[in-house]
């Protein structure tokens, strides 16, 4: 139990030497919401209207990092201190592949022997679950070596959108202990440009693949947050934002600052203490404040059209609550006017934390449009809050956008927002905070919370991240109690401390969610002590689902054109009348279905009769094992004497993994049964449940041996480029 929160987390933060060796906690650095397909209400009227159970995994079941599987992929450390995934961001499209990309900051890492240089490595995205080792990274991404010996490049990463507008998204990199110009730890940030190549990029050398962004005074640590900010200024190119958390504005020791440097097609370097036109700077307020600890972009909060940025400072004094912390949300402008926090009056807004010590603002992020108002929100993090009396467990705050100025008190939020509770003392919940873009698919945009001393299954501070569903209402979140709104991921070992970096990534996978990623810097890959392991979690996506069309055609657009059609022989099938059985597909050359021994021809070649009687199941195999898609025309073609009701479901084994209940009658328009997969099925089990009916059905058959998406609607998706 923490006795002394002052003493703890100024001892943890501030002294120097814990500063050198370990470096300061990242501050949430957010990906630009990057090109995805994103469900509409059209895709949501289609499911509710046919009453579709697509077999969407358990989003409340808890996510075990150690077992992962192909939920996601780990990504592995190189060298023992090497710190890898102590700040993770999603990034964008880096390489133009229309996968988006992730990018993992290595800190303490030593590139070509120079000590504590530090490294970064962008990661392009990609279906598979395989794990990816940094040293043998390839063609799956590039590493990006820091300069010079303890600069600590990579203590802070994030996704810089499209700042130099060549149409690939860039990174930005900070350097808190670089020494621009001799100023010692005045730090140093740089922004490098997306490239489709995968050749190795140095910060001591970066030419014209980026640039350098240079700190003022020594011992400023400029770069220890850095952020995309999305579009501040309205001039079509993706601008950044970097903290200076140690600057002293107006002489006021360590109130610290912040810049939005804007986007640029040039590669020049910039001098934070000559920005002129380039941005604008954010002082903060008092001494000992540490405005810029943390810093974020917001999205448009106020829906002015232009967006916004927030700025955490964990040392305000909140209505004279010592250390509760501040954030400030700063809405975009053109000019570049420096900005007074403590005089924002009409250009944004202050959120004041609650309880002495809370250090709200220890993390920041935008959110996206959590509540569904079309106005962006933001979240805040206090990791050493005591919800429920529980020291130090941590509390979070989801903020929603709002056109006015008037300051919020995080005490009084009412429905201005809702509180994101921890569980268990020291859990420290908040101490990452990021939005998660929409991880279940239902239009609303998700958070991701670390908790990195959590203790999952009594693994001492294997550390826990949740993931929290959007919702419109403002009533408070126990994490202990996240039920259908969420879902918890698990770190693997003691001391691993999964969840001190958490970001959202966008659609890594490209199955149409998005996906999110965890860091573990403590973990041991390979036995290599501290080199750490960032893990990406794939939203959890139907595996496998039935929908109805209205025809074949339908089908193959809305899964891919990969999807073969070829005459089928079934196999095992007892001859007729039909009963409870089993057929068994087997593509083949001839254009006839065999049913048992008797051959029966059909006037098209790649036509099957399915008889089934009232509650009787026709069982369907894949012969030759496992398929993606497949297809069966449902018309009637006996005119049954009564309208059929069917379920549907889809398994792996015996493992139901999709179902489907439907009545012909209420859907005279679709009668193709269609299902796609993105995990193998091996059997299709069909029931008509009308009791005393039977009807006859034929039609084609069409399958797919290749992984597949969701079915993507022409007038259901929506590019979000």
């Amino acid at each position: 139990m923490v006795t002394d929160p002052q003493k703890f987390l100024r001892a943890r933060l501030l002294a120097p030497a814990l500063i050198s060796n370990y470096g300061l906690a990242p501050g949430k650095a957010a990906q630009p919401r990057a090109p995805a397909l994103r469900r509409t209400a059209t895709y949501r009227a289609i499911v509710c209207a046919l009453g579709l159970g697509a077999g969407v995994a358990q989003a409340n079941d808890p996510i075990d990092l150690g077992a992962l599987g192909a939920g996601g992929f780990r990504i592995d450390g190189i060298d023992a201190g090497d710190y890898s995934g102590r700040s993770v961001s999603g990034a964008g499209d880096v390489n133009g592949d229309g996968l988006d990309d992730v990018i993992v900051g290595a800190h303490r890492a030593d590139p070509d022997g120079n000590s504590l240089a530090g490294e970064s490595y962008v990661v392009f995205g990609k279906a598979d679950s395989a794990s990816i080792e940094l040293g043998d990274l390839g063609s799956g991404g590039f590493r990006i070596d820091g300069a010079d010996v303890g600069d600590l490049s990579g203590i802070s990463v994030a996704g810089a959108g499209d700042v130099n507008g060549d149409d690939f998204d860039d990174v930005i990199v900070g350097a808190h202990r670089a020494g621009p110009d001799g100023d010692s730890s005045a730090g140093e940030s740089y922004v490098v440009f997306g490239k489709a190549d995968s050749d190795s990029i140095d910060l001591g050398d970066l030419g014209n693949g980026g640039f350098r962004i240079d700190g003022i005074d020594a011992n400023d640590l400029s770069g220890r947050s850095v952020s995309g900010a999305g579009d501040v200024n309205g001039d079509g190119l993706d601008d950044v934002i970097v903290g200076v958390p140690f600057a002293d504005p107006d002489g006021n020791s360590y109130a610290g600052e912040s810049y939005v440097v804007f986007g640029k097609a040039d590669s020049d370097n910039i001098d934070l203490g000559d920005l002129g036109s380039g941005g604008f700077r954010i002082d903060g307020i008092d001494a000992d404040d540490y405005s810029g600890f943390s810093v974020s972009g917001a999205g448009d909060v106020n829906g002015d059209g232009l967006d916004d940025v927030i700025v955490g400072a964990i040392g305000a004094d909140a209505d004279g609550d010592t250390n509760a912390g501040a954030s400030y949300v700063v809405f975009g402008k053109a000019d570049s006017a420096p900005i007074d926090l403590g005089a924002l009056g009409t250009g944004g807004f202050r959120i004041d934390g609650i309880d002495a010590y809370d250090y709200s603002g220890y993390s920041v992020s935008g959110a996206g449009d959590v509540n569904g108002d079309d106005l962006d929100d933001v979240i805040v993090g206090a990791p050493l809050a005591d919800p429920d009396g529980n020291s130090s467990a941590g509390e979070s705050y989801v903020v929603f956008g709002k056109a006015d100025s008037a300051p919020i008190d995080l005490g009084a939020l009412g429905s201005g927002g809702f509180r994101i509770n921890g569980i268990d003392d020291v859990d420290q919940s908040g101490w990452s905070v990021s939005g998660a873009g929409d991880v279940n698919g239902d239009d609303l945009d998700d958070v991701i919370v670390g908790a990195d001393r959590a203790d999952p299954d009594g693994n001492s501070s294997a550390g826990e991240s949740y993931v929290v569903f959007g919702k419109a209402d403002s009533a408070p979140i126990d994490l202990g109690a996240l039920g259908s709104g969420g879902f918890r991921i698990d770190g693997v070992d003691a001391g691993d401390r999964a969840g001190v970096s958490v970001s959202g990534t966008g659609d890594v996978n490209r199955d149409g969610l998005d996906d999110v990623i965890v860091g573990a810097h403590f973990a041991d890959p390979d036995g290599n002590s501290f080199a750490g392991e960032s893990y990406v979690v794939f939203g959890p996506s139907p595996v496998a689902g039935p929908l109805l069309f209205t025809d074949r055609e339908e089908f193959l657009k809305a899964t891919g054109a990969s999807v073969a059609s070829a005459p089928y022989s079934a196999v095992n099938q007892p001859p007729e009348p039909f009963q409870s059985g089993q057929i068994m597909f087997d593509a083949i050359a001839p254009s006839s279905l065999n049913f048992g021994n008797s051959p029966a021809d059909f006037p098209d070649d790649n036509d099957i009769e399915l008889a089934i009687n009232a509650n009787e199941d026709l069982d369907i195999a894949m012969a030759e094992g496992f398929t993606f898609a497949m297809g069966i025309d449902f018309d009637d073609a006996s005119g049954g004497s009564t309208p059929s009701t069917f379920d549907v479901t889809v398994k792996a084994g015996d493992t139901t993994i999709g179902q489907l209940q439907f009545q012909t009658d209420q859907l005279p328009e679709q009668d193709y049964l269609g299902v796609w997969a993105q995990a193998p099925f091996d059997r299709l089990e069909i029931r008509e449940t009308t009791t005393a009916n039977e009807n006859e059905y034929f039609g084609t058959v069409s399958t797919s041996q290749q992984p597949l998406p969701p079915p993507i609607f022409a007038d259901g998706f929506e590019s979000n480029d």
